[in-house]
């Protein structure tokens, strides 16, 4: 989860943290939302924002050995 802070109007967002917790998808992420925003009162912004992003894929490559 991204932390966003932005101007009084909600716009001019930029990237100020994270939330260190690990979501098993973006839609458990954006669940969480309503429940990690209230905790990030320490941030100095009008408007705290936050943005779920899905974590790059693992490729994993195995060597196959023709017959």
């Amino acid at each position: 989860m991204v932390l966003l802070g932005c101007a009084d109007d909600g716009d001019q967002c930029q990237r100020v943290g994270t939330v260190p917790i690990v979501y098993a998808s973006v839609a458990a992420c954006n669940a969480a939302i309503t429940r990690q925003l209230p905790q990030q009162s320490n941030l100095d912004w009008p408007v705290i924002a936050a943005r779920c992003e899905a974590s790059q894929p693992v490729i994993q490559v195995a060597a196959v050995s023709p017959h």
